[in-house]
């Protein structure tokens, strides 16, 4: 089985990639020094060939509530798991890095898992115990002998020591089982990703550059480098990739969208693009991510870097993606993502992706240009510019006055005030926007003064691009003193 299953996993990858990993281009730069390759084949991952529940959509729900059994097992001369600990990395609820509580955040609170532990002897340790097949039967057969029907569960959990390798999982599947002491909740959370049919993947790296263009997946080396944003491809406790979420029913068709034509997209934080490789049931998922808050997504290396990821995925019985190494001038990919200025050339699926704009502080969104069928992408300065509708510049406006305009669908706006007089400003924001791009404020008078001249700015963000327009009025004088 073991033997088996390494095979099957090196074969999708393989499939995934058109074989592009036996193709080297003698005149392609390979990082190869200063990252180390995740060891993908243990865990073992046990691809169960489970169909989808709707053929032909790549989506394989996993939503509710979720009833696990837990079964600790001991056999014979092998010394006893800490189960306390066991509970707590998986299961408790108190437990805020517990694998509960990571899916209960990543789903967005679709998904609860509720649990029970039972501990138990397993008898003599067979030769081979880190196999599923070697814990599954004196798992349920303790869960029978104390009262309960392991298959009244939805998932069924074991952990056994047996001094030889870390676990294995169904992908997908509902059995997960631990054959030694893990030091984290991590071990979990990229098993339990097995059994919602996550399987681990390689990197694109060392794909041909010239200048910011990067040709992939042709002449690309396959390296089972980390992808730092995905815990199931040797990443750390961070969330799983947003694409992995939408297949899994957490998130909606409007955060996770296929792109069908050439345009000027945003990409935000909890929302993917997907776009269809013709012909090869591949797909390219593309995601900002940034660090947060503990416990989960605050576990990105410490130089991760700011940018879009870009996955070549493919969804059906299970989902496995090939990470594109964004910089392959650098040794790492700690900065895989696509930075501003940079362009991804998909030359054999006609798919061009430029990054126009990624936000500076921490990266929470991004603004691309993608062409499809062979076309050029857009330049990033086409996006329809801001405007004022009222006032005009120029015009003579009451203290109190409502302001109003249009600019890029998508864009947010801000509106700058500068008293000319002082040049003193302060900014307020753009609250009502509609999905056609034309916004107004409700009336108010913004901190203005009767008689002086402003600049009013209005300031239109897509993505990270920037665009400003700006007018000129007069407060009309307060004449009330003098009428008395």
């Amino acid at each position: 089985m073991r033997l088996l299953t390494v095979f099957l996993l090196l074969c999708a990858a393989l499939l995934q990639g058109g074989c592009a990993q036996s193709t080297h281009d003698s005149n392609v730069g390979v990082s190869t020094s200063g990252e180390s390759e995740y060891n993908y084949r243990d865990p073992e991952t046990i691809l169960t060939g489970e169909p989808l529940p709707v053929p032909g959509v790549n989506q394989r729900p996993v939503v509710g509530t979720k009833k696990v059994l837990l079964v600790v097992g001991k056999w014979i001369g092998t010394p006893a798991l800490n189960k306390d600990l066991l509970w707590s990395q998986s299961l408790s609820p108190e437990d805020k890095t517990s694998l509960r509580n990571y899916i209960a955040d990543v789903s967005g609170r679709k998904l609860t898992l509720e649990g029970k532990m039972i501990t138990a002897d397993f008898g003599a340790k067979p030769d081979i115990c880190n196999t599923r097949d070697a814990v599954k039967g004196p798992a349920e057969a303790a869960a029978r002998a104390q009262g309960l029907n392991p298959d009244d569960y939805d998932y069924l959990f074991i952990a056994a020591s047996c001094g030889n390798g870390t676990g294995s999982a169904d992908a997908p599947g509902r059995v997960l089982a631990i054959y030694n002491q893990p030091e984290s909740s991590h071990l979990w959370i990229r098993l339990f990703g097995n059994n919602l049919g996550f399987i681990s993947g390689p990197t694109y790296s060392g794909c041909p550059l010239n200048g910011s263009v990067i040709t992939a997946p042709e002449h690309c080396n396959m390296i089972f480098y980390p992808d730092y944003g995905n815990p199931v491809s040797g990443g750390r406790s961070v969330l799983y990739p947003t694409h992995y979420r939408w297949n899994a029913g957490w998130l909606s068709e409007s955060q996770v969208t296929h792109i069908k034509t050439s345009g000027i997209y945003r990409l935000v934080l909890r929302n993917s693009y997907l776009i269809d490789r013709p012909t090869t049931g591949q797909k390219i998922a593309l995601e900002v991510r940034q660090p947060s808050i503990p416990p989960f997504d605050d576990k990105f290396p410490v130089g991760f870097a700011k940018g879009v990821w870009a996955r070549y995925t493919k969804m059906d019985a299970y989902v496995q993606d090939t990470q594109l190494d964004g910089t392959p001038e650098t040794t790492s990919t700690e900065d895989a993502t696509l930075k501003a200025g940079s362009t991804l050339k998909d030359e054999a699926a006609g798919i061009t992706v430029h990054v126009c704009a990624v936000e500076p502080v921490v990266g929470s969104y991004a603004a691309i240009s993608v062409g499809l069928n062979g076309e050029t992408p857009l330049a990033c300065s086409t996006l329809k510019k801001p405007t004022f509708t009222t006032p005009q510049d120029g015009d003579v406006v009451d203290r109190v006055m409502q302001l109003s305009g249009s600019g890029q669908p998508g864009a947010t706006f801000s509106l700058t005030f500068i008293n000319l007089s002082n040049l003193l400003s302060w900014t307020a924001a753009v609250y009502q926007n509609d999905e056609s791009g034309n916004w107004k404020n409700s009336e108010w008078d913004y901190g203005l003064k009767p008689g002086p001249t402003y600049q009013v700015n209005l300031n239109q963000n897509y993505g990270g691009i920037i665009d400003r327009t700006s007018i000129k009025v007069t407060v009309k004088p307060d004449t009330s003193a003098a009428k008395q």
